[in-house]
């Protein structure tokens, strides 16, 4: 699986928790705040990535992570340590 399918399907995955979390609505509370809120918060993310903001920075999914894995089929050795 390349590493944009896997941000795609994270996208598809932050749309289905914050739409599941908008539905559970106002019946649930997280740390004293109703659930729709973080429903929204992560569907605001999921757009953000869409539109191609770099929502994944600094982690495995960073797209800028991309041009070093390209070509590589195993990783480097490591340099012998002094």
């Amino acid at each position: 699986m390349t590493q944009q399918t896997k941000r795609y399907l994270s996208i598809i995955i932050l749309f289905a928790v914050g739409g599941y979390f908008v539905w559970v609505g106002e019946g649930w509370r997280i740390a004293g705040a109703p659930a729709q809120w973080a429903g929204y918060i992560f569907a605001a993310i999921g757009a953000a990535g869409l539109l191609g903001f770099n929502i994944w920075f600094g982690g495995p999914l960073d797209k800028r992570g991309d041009a070093e894995h390209k070509g590589k089929s195993a990783p480097p050795e490591s340099a012998p340590r002094d």
